[in-house]
């Protein structure tokens, strides 16, 4: 008899415990940095205007031969394109540009960043 009326007392505390909400906390530090800065290389401002038109397929260099592949969004939502460079030995490496916009005296402008290669060879291309 007294384990029943133990659980008829203890019961109605537990469920109690589970149907009020929890206190709202408000945070008064960011958990997340709002700016991320840009991942690889300055291209040179010469790059700049060929690589921000769509409809460029190449980008002039003078020891090698450079195809740029179409525009995507990254995860990160900036605006990328692959590069394909033929070298002169008939190999071709593969490498990804892209763009870091910001706004600045009103107006939308990109800087392209060649990002470095998830795995890195000893001869990897730096344009």
């Amino acid at each position: 008899m007294n384990k029943v009326i133990s659980i008829a007392f203890l019961m109605p505390i537990l469920l109690g415990g589970c149907s009020n909400k929890p206190r709202e906390v408000e945070a008064s530090v960011e958990l997340v940095n709002a700016a991320i800065k840009p991942v690889g290389i300055k291209l040179p401002e010469h790059y700049q205007q060929t690589l921000d038109t769509p409809s460029s397929t190449t980008l002039p260099h003078g020891d090698y031969y450079i195809e740029l592949g179409p525009n995507y969004s990254s995860s990160l939502g900036n605006q990328c394109r692959q590069l394909f460079i033929h070298k002169k030995v008939q190999q071709t490496e593969q490498r990804v540009v892209c763009a870091n916009s910001e706004q600045k005296q009103g107006k939308q402008v990109s800087t392209w960043y060649l990002v470095p290669n998830i795995v890195q060879s000893a001869t990897s291309i730096q344009l």
